[in-house]
């Protein structure tokens, strides 16, 4: 496979990562107080490591990212896509915090 090739799949799968991640916390955002309370005290260091692990592999290819149409808008995806789901990590753990406070 070409690196341009290569490039545009893993901004793909970056971007269909990314979907996917938004939707497991939009369930979790959805969750009464203490079952969210519960499974941030479950989850929240394997959510913090993997996040921080995704932010590392995007910044990664977005740095090779080509300048042609289709690789922009997946970049463009992942960008927002980062922006909303951390948003939603905020809310979430805020929501938390606020709820046990």
């Amino acid at each position: 496979m070409s690196d341009i090739k290569s490039h545009k799949f893993n901004l793909y799968l970056k971007a269909r990562q990314m979907g996917q991640v938004q939707q497991v916390l939009d369930k979790v955002q959805a969750l009464s107080p203490r079952q969210r309370q519960s499974w941030l005290k479950e989850n929240s260091k394997l959510v913090d490591q993997a996040f921080g692990g995704f932010i590392d592999e995007s910044n990664q290819i977005l740095s090779h990212v080509g300048l042609d149409e289709e690789s922009l808008k997946l970049s463009q995806t992942i960008v927002q896509g980062l922006r909303d789901t951390l948003n939603l990590v905020g809310d979430v753990v805020y929501r938390q915090q606020e709820l046990e406070s």
